[in-house]
């Protein structure tokens, strides 16, 4: 959006009262644009994006989770058309595509509470952040009048000082990291390398790398079942090395030299298990029945 939009984009669709809607947050900004969907195809997703970027301008750069609409041919020949770098997030990790993922529960929850729907989202867009600026007013330079009382000076156009809103961003991201990674006991996870052994804990199955993705922080990884792409977070290094072509060694029973010995014993415990009604089991096992008082 404008010049500060050129940082990158997150975009999800989300699921609200029966209708599924398009989300497009601006990272610098986190200013968001919704569509309604009438359609699922990746056709409309992309004729929605180019909506909202003829009015905001190109972004350098999208993330997107790796749903069908963002996959398709449509949708990267529309990323090629317009110069944009497309990011998938890594599959079933949410969190590579987290700013997009909070918008989506900010904008359910400002719809669950409110009747009028744009009324919900202009209040958003003009309520300060932690930095002490609006949405609107990071990306336009400028507070927007909404329904709440506003002094008009306030409405006046203001140069902004992007070092300093940088420096806050910058404190106050990196104070919610530290919380976070102190909370969660957060530990810097051991690199991996192509032809290590790795426990993949979404599928309690074992693998092996086979190479670093192209996402962020993400490997493909061979299993017995199929070539997956994994983040780093699901997957546990193993101090050995897994290998998929190894013939199994069936364990062989001890032979006895005693062969006539064998037959002979054999021979007298099912005779003897014959005369006494006994019964011999599919496994050899000579099973006798309990004896009971003929009273």
């Amino acid at each position: 959006m404008l010049h500060l939009f050129q940082t990158g984009v997150g975009s999800d669709l989300f699921y609200w009262r029966g209708n599924t809607y398009l989300l497009v947050v601006d990272y610098y900004s986190r200013f968001i644009e919704i569509a309604k969907l009438n359609s699922l195809s990746s056709a409309t997703v992309v004729e929605h994006l180019k909506s909202i970027l003829s009015r905001h301008g190109l972004c350098d750069t999208i993330v997107t989770d790796g749903g069908p609409q963002y996959v398709s041919d449509t949708f990267n020949k529309f990323c090629n058309e317009y110069g944009i770098e497309h990011i998938t997030s890594s599959p079933r990790y949410p969190m590579g595509n987290a700013e997009a993922e909070r918008a989506v529960q900010t904008v359910k929850r400002l719809l669950d509470a409110c009747k009028d729907p744009y009324i919900a989202m202009m209040t958003y867009r003009a309520t300060p952040l932690q930095n002490g600026l609006s949405p609107c007013q990071m990306l336009f330079g400028r507070q927007i009048k909404t329904t709440l009382p506003l002094a008009p000076q306030k409405l006046h156009p203001k140069t902004m000082d992007s070092r300093e809103i940088k420096k806050k961003e910058t404190g106050y991201r990196n104070y919610y990291t530290a919380n976070y990674d102190k909370s969660k006991r957060a530990q810097h996870l051991p690199p991996l390398r192509e032809g290590d052994g790795v426990f993949v804990k979404d599928m309690n199955i074992e693998g092996k790398v086979l190479k670093e993705d192209s996402r962020p922080r993400s490997f493909v990884v061979e299993t017995p079942k199929s070539i997956i792409s994994r983040n780093r977070r699901n997957l546990v290094k193993l101090n050995k090395t897994v290998s998929f072509d190894k013939e199994i060694d069936f364990p062989q029973l001890p032979v006895s030299n005693e062969k006539s010995d064998l037959h002979l014993s054999q021979n007298e415990n099912n005779s003897n298990a014959e005369s006494s009604n006994n019964v011999i089991t599919r496994s050899g096992r000579i099973s006798k029945p309990p004896d009971r008082l003929n009273l």
